[in-house]
């Protein structure tokens, strides 16, 4: 107990604090409180009253009964119903008093009191006078509640208030040093924040191999001449602090927590000290606290982004039944997110301007690159899947090895790999963000709903590839500089760099933290032994322009053509109708459209 103790209060990950806000889950409570709100909420009908006077339940429904108890019982709260049954009280003075005891021995009633009910009539809210039998059938009360209601309005004036369990006569109650010895404790764990997930959160993260019971006694054996109940310890716990224990799936780099609660430190200490009582310990602390800032903040020449394709949004995304059994035409989006600044772009194209391939992804990053990416960055990390058909082939490679060395864009690209099942990256958050089912007839109906999916911490930018996006075939334009066929196995990869000064070379390594290993990647030396000169290379890459990767509009094939024009009829726009009747088709009846799909085998990648 006493080394899990030492390891939470030395961690340096993130400091617990008192929660601000309510708890992740409501609490159902203790049983009391459950028979509380259950005698509240489930009041019932009385029995007639079988009053002459104003004969209550013949003028009133059995229909409007129900009613007034149903909104009664709706209430929920016994001072909300308290304060609703005071307004259908009316206080009266005393018209005649007649003593049968004698004045010395009678007690007179301090005043007189009406009743109503209010009731609908010909449509209209009408409150309707009954008698107390009556009034305490109708709502299910008893005659005591009544009667401390009426005591209340006639003596103060002022609606009474529940008090039952507020008294403070508890001889077992916690003393303020107890609480405040717990509070300190809990206090002093160190655990994790999540800054990842969907929602801001001041919830804080214990490893998963405590609990409270453990807490409790380890509380108990630091503080041995402190006794408290596990119960009282637990109410503490949940009450005044947001702790969960299991670290979060999406969490924090340790190194930026560390530095967060020593700048955090640092700065308290900074606030208790000033130049004038202590100047040299001033000084001291602010000059390290400059230190820490500094190393905390991100620099303008290095930037990290994640990629992916996203999930294949049908078109038209329509309620008709048919859509069931049509075929659609598939919504692509390339999500691109800067981890810097949490920025997100969607790079957006249906199924008729382009396909999933290399050629695609190394068009849309050369945008990303050179008109969304600041100029200013020189180091660029990568993290993306492990799809051969998508990210890990050679022709990225080549392409990121391109802008390096010959470009000069860059003074080193690296692409990280993670293991599958273990990347919970931003794009796939992202893409959760978006209402799939939205009810959608186009593709550029599917932009205006990626343009609302988000507010913070900045809306998506969304780029419609068909109108800012040339689609080129850099597989062809970069076969002149490099050689034919990948001279390394690429299933095995787990970080590849690209760096400016080995302009024929290209670094990996097959795990996290092994060695990294170089790969020739330009043409091999010819048959008398001497390399091909840079110069003559990069001439004629100059003339080998890049080319067009589609010429116009992808076919659809003829299948898919006539289930795009059945679902036309079920569209409300007539834009929307011809978009579909503007759609190329052919005569083939294969679907060629699926091609380059996700999650295909890693094999070696040739051209």
């Amino acid at each position: 107990m006493d080394c899990e103790l030492s390891e939470l209060s030395n961690s340096s990950d993130g400091i617990i604090t008192e929660q601000q806000t309510s708890k992740k889950r409501i609490k159902t409570g203790r049983e009391r409180d459950v028979l509380k709100k259950l005698r509240a909420t489930t009041h019932e009908l009385g029995p007639d009253c079988n009053c002459k006077r104003y004969r209550c339940f013949k003028n009133i429904s059995v229909e409007e009964r129900t009613r007034i108890i149903r909104e009664f019982n709706n209430l929920g709260n016994y001072n909300d119903q308290s304060k609703y049954l005071c307004g259908f009280i009316t206080v009266l003075p005393v018209m005649r008093r007649r003593s049968r005891l004698g004045d010395d021995n009678d007690q007179y009633n301090l005043a007189s009191y009406a009743y109503r009910v209010r009731v609908f009539c010909d449509g209209k809210l009408e409150d309707k006078s009954v008698c107390v039998k009556a009034f305490i059938s109708i709502y299910g009360i008893s005659a005591k509640r009544v009667q401390t209601l009426r005591e209340s309005l006639a003596t103060t004036g002022v609606i009474p208030i529940d008090k039952r369990g507020k008294h403070k006569n508890r001889p077992r109650k916690l003393s303020d040093e107890i609480v405040n010895k717990v509070e300190g404790f809990l206090k002093s764990l160190k655990g994790r924040k999540s800054h990842n997930s969907l929602k801001d959160s001041n919830k804080t993260y214990l490893p998963d191999n405590l609990n409270i019971k453990k807490l409790h006694s380890l509380f108990e054996n630091k503080n041995s001449g402190q006794k408290i109940s596990y119960e009282s310890f637990r109410n503490i716990f949940e009450t005044k602090f947001n702790i969960s224990f299991g670290y979060p799936r999406k969490d924090t780099c340790g190194t930026c927590d560390s530095l967060k609660t020593e700048i955090a430190t640092l700065t308290e200490k900074l606030k208790n000290t000033t130049p004038t009582s202590a100047p040299l310990v001033h000084s001291e602390i602010e000059k390290e606290l400059n230190k820490k800032q500094k190393r905390s903040m991100k620099t303008d020449t290095l930037e990290a982004i994640s990629m992916d394709f996203q999930k294949n949004l049908p078109t038209p995304n329509i309620t008709t039944n048919d859509a069931y059994y049509r075929r659609q035409l598939n919504f692509i989006t390339f999500n691109v997110h800067i981890l810097s600044s949490g920025q997100s772009i969607f790079y957006t194209y249906d199924g008729s301007v382009a396909k999933k391939g290399a050629d695609d992804i190394c068009s849309m990053l050369f945008n990303f690159i050179y008109k969304i990416l600041p100029s200013q960055v020189r180091q660029l990390v990568i993290f993306c899947d492990s799809c051969a058909g998508q990210n890990k082939n050679i022709t990225v490679f080549r392409f990121f090895h391109y802008l390096v060395t010959e470009k000069n864009r860059s003074d080193l690209v690296k692409m990280v790999f993670p293991i599958r099942g273990h990347s919970y990256l931003e794009y796939d958050r992202n893409m959760s963000l978006v209402n799939c089912n939205s009810y959608t007839e186009t593709p550029d109906n599917w932009r205006e709903v990626l343009l609302t999916s988000r507010t913070k911490p900045s809306p998506f930018t969304v780029v419609d590839c068909e109108k800012d996006i040339i689609f080129q075939n850099w597989t062809d334009y970069l076969q002149v500089h490099y050689s034919k066929k990948c001279n390394l196995k690429t299933r095995p990869i787990r970080i590849i760099e690209f760096r400016k000064e080995s302009r024929a070379l290209i670094f990996h390594k097959d795990t996290y933290c092994g060695m990294y290993v170089s790969t020739v990647i330009t043409k091999q030396q010819n048959k008398r032994g001497r390399k091909t000169r840079q110069s003559s290379t990069r001439g004629n890459i100059e003339i080998n322009a890049l080319k067009p990767l589609y010429e116009g509009k992808l076919t659809i094939n003829d299948a898919k053509y006539k289930d795009l024009l059945n679902l036309k009829q079920f569209l409300m726009k007539e834009e929307s109708q011809k978009f579909y009747e503007n759609l190329k088709k052919n005569n083939d009846i294969q679907d060629s459209e699926d091609e380059y799909v996700d999650n295909i085998p890693l094999d070696e990648v040739e051209d």
